[in-house]
């Protein structure tokens, strides 16, 4: 039996593209949970449920995030850019409390592009790498009638001058709202799980305090 999720929970994650469902049981499969959402998603070779752990760079593998960034603060971005559809949603909880640092969300609508640069990241092309063979996309893409972003400048290149030029300007406003606009979800309880619309939020990890190492979260992909 599928698990239902709450009238107030549904319409919070419309509003805002995040949500937090609370109360329940740490005991309870993340799967479950995740397909009160939609239906689970994962990599080739990789199980639903992943276990996401700080890590320094040497112990991280080459071309991840954690591989360029280690411990220190990752950038905005949305999950699986590298994905012809990246995922429409995560679902992630915490295997253990750790106050200190928080998962950051940005929503896309904060970052304060006119009207002229909106219209033409559709038309800017970025290089997707990571991945077995590389293929070109743009920022937004479609899917089901519905708009959607991605972003991830681990695994995003500009291809051309034009988005060459533009990339330092969205970075700069990405950073902008991100500075202003972010808000965040402080992992306090195993009974709480956070759900992210992936083609809406941005989010981030500030820099792991020491002593903090040991956080783990589980995460789960959801299409849409």
């Amino acid at each position: 039996m599928r698990l239902s999720l709450p009238a107030n929970f549904l319409e919070s994650l419309a509003c805002n593209g995040w949500a937090v469902f609370s109360g329940l049981s740490p005991t309870l499969d993340l799967v479950q949970i995740a397909r009160a959402v939609g239906e689970p998603v994962r990599s080739l070779g990789e199980s639903d449920l992943e276990v996401l752990k700080p890590k320094a760079t040497k112990d991280a593998r080459p071309n991840t995030t954690s591989g360029m960034y280690g411990l220190n603060a990752f950038p905005p971005h949305t999950d699986m850019a590298h994905w012809p559809v990246p995922p429409r949603f995560l679902a992630m909880r915490t295997r253990k409390a750790m106050v200190g640092i928080p998962t950051q969300l940005l929503d896309r609508e904060a970052i304060k592009l006119d009207a002229h640069t909106n219209a033409l990241l559709r038309r800017f092309v970025w290089r997707i790498t990571r991945v077995r063979r590389p293929y070109l996309c743009s920022v937004y893409f479609d899917c089901h009638g519905q708009s959607g972003i991605r972003w991830d400048t681990c695994t995003m290149i500009p291809q051309g001058q034009i988005a060459t030029d533009v990339q330092p300007r969205l970075l700069e406003l990405i950073d902008s709202a991100f500075r202003n606009e972010r808000a965040e979800h402080e992992w306090t309880s195993a009974d709480e799980v956070l759900v992210i619309d992936n083609w809406r939020i941005l989010h981030a990890r500030p820099k792991v305090p020491e002593g903090s190492i040991g956080r783990e979260l589980e995460r789960i992909l959801i299409g849409d």
